[in-house]
């Protein structure tokens, strides 16, 4: 192609300016090659060279560039000339010079072509919640930019601290948490401190940390969200040096996680806590010291006791209305409502975002000893680890880096 255009102007004899606008460097590089193959009309002065000072006139004190130049084309007896430069021109040219005049398409043309880069994810995967995962492998293999991910199962001995060390060391950019709240916390304990983003596929029953969030439970929404959403760092609380995301607490919520059903669960839910949580409403108040950091020493007597690192529950219900993940805080609510009545009021109070009321107390803090007078079962982010009748809380501010949704 480049060089039929080149015979097409040798043929059709054009000005010096039309040279670049034919998009090649072939003609210059005959140019070059031979400069006489073309000449101006007209004496032999050379096309390129401006007028004499004696032909501009008398007091001419530069040379002028505005004198016309008309072409003809040489001679037959030149053809030689021509053809033994094309095949110099040829050779040079499967050598990779010149380049063309204009910028191209191709990446190979020009320093300041942009390069396309490939990033890895790698996704840490709860085999027991994700039932849909083949679907979520081949929507993220065929994502732009992206080349083919790594894949991460969680098992009964590693919840997925173990997968999400692997996932950092095998260098990737981005970790894609496909779990519910307890396979997010676990994964996210591993990660903290990493400079790597991390996204979350929430497939479990509460999902609480994506809703607090915004991320959607849609896992094709969530994808989206992985890998083009923002940025934005937040905290994750600590329990006696284990991680939480979204709360810890000790009493009736602990209660509550641990007499639920999981073939109920798994048929009608959240809902399936609510159920749970109407069975250990009467459970006995346990006595309790709260020695925060920052603040005075309180005893309540109480059912159960929460540490937020976010506040909403289920269908936005506003438990804790001033938590927030990236203020380097954590929530307390105590709760001590006195019988049916009691516990009436404490709903209304909650479900009215209220932040005072007869039957709870809400504290902030930044580190938290509670003292209880009885072991009392306690969880994190919906896992009961045991009986404890001491525990201590603290926050790591802006630990971990998450993918939430831009708007």
């Amino acid at each position: 192609m480049w060089f039929r255009r080149a015979l097409r102007l040798a043929d059709n004899p054009a000005p010096l300016s039309a040279i670049s606008d034919a998009g090649d460097g072939t003609v210059v590089l005959l140019f070059v090659l031979d400069p006489s193959l073309w000449r101006p009309a007209g004496p032999s002065k050379p096309a390129y060279l401006p007028a004499s000072l004696e032909e501009q006139g008398a007091g001419a004190t530069r040379w002028s560039t505005d004198a016309p130049i008309e072409w003809s084309r040489r001679p037959a007896h030149s053809s030689a000339r021509v053809a033994s430069s094309l095949v110099l021109a040829t050779v040079i040219r499967l050598c990779g010079w010149p380049r063309p005049l204009r910028p191209s398409s191709s990446p190979r043309c020009g320093n300041n072509q942009s390069m396309i880069v490939t990033k890895q994810a790698a996704f840490v995967v709860n085999p027991a919640k994700c039932t849909g995962i083949e679907a979520i492998k081949t929507a993220a293999s065929i994502t732009p930019g992206w080349t083919t991910p790594l894949y991460f199962e969680t098992t009964v001995d590693d919840p997925g601290a173990g997968a999400a060390r692997e996932a950092l060391d095998a260098g990737v950019d981005l970790v894609v948490i496909c779990g519910g709240d307890g396979t997010v916390t676990a994964c996210l304990g591993a990660l903290a401190g990493a400079d790597v983003p991390v996204g979350i596929v929430a497939c479990g029953t509460g999902n609480l940390l994506a809703r607090n969030l915004g991320i959607p439970l849609d896992a094709a929404a969530a994808l989206d969200v992985a890998f083009g959403g923002r940025d934005r760092p937040i905290d994750i609380g600590m329990l006696d040096d284990e991680p939480f995301a979204v709360m810890a607490g000790i009493g009736l919520d602990a209660a509550m996680l641990d007499d639920t059903n999981d073939t109920l669960k798994s048929r009608v839910g959240w809902a399936a806590y609510v159920l749970a949580a109407l069975r250990h409403l009467r459970d006995p108040r346990f006595r309790v010291e709260l020695h925060p950091s920052d603040g005075a020493s309180v005893t309540r007597r109480t059912v159960g006791v929460l540490i937020g690192n976010v506040g909403h529950l289920q269908g936005n219900l506003p438990l804790m209305p001033d938590a927030e993940p990236d203020d380097g805080l954590l929530d307390v609510l105590v709760m001590a409502p006195h019988g049916w009545i009691g516990w009436l009021r404490l709903a209304v109070a909650v479900l009215a975002g209220r932040r005072e009321g007869p039957t709870f107390e809400r504290l902030r803090v930044r580190e938290l000893d509670i003292v209880a007078d009885r072991p009392v079962a306690c969880e994190r982010d919906g896992e009961v680890v045991g009986s404890r009748s001491q525990m201590h809380v603290g926050v790591a501010a802006l630990a971990v880096t998450l993918r939430c949704p831009r708007s």
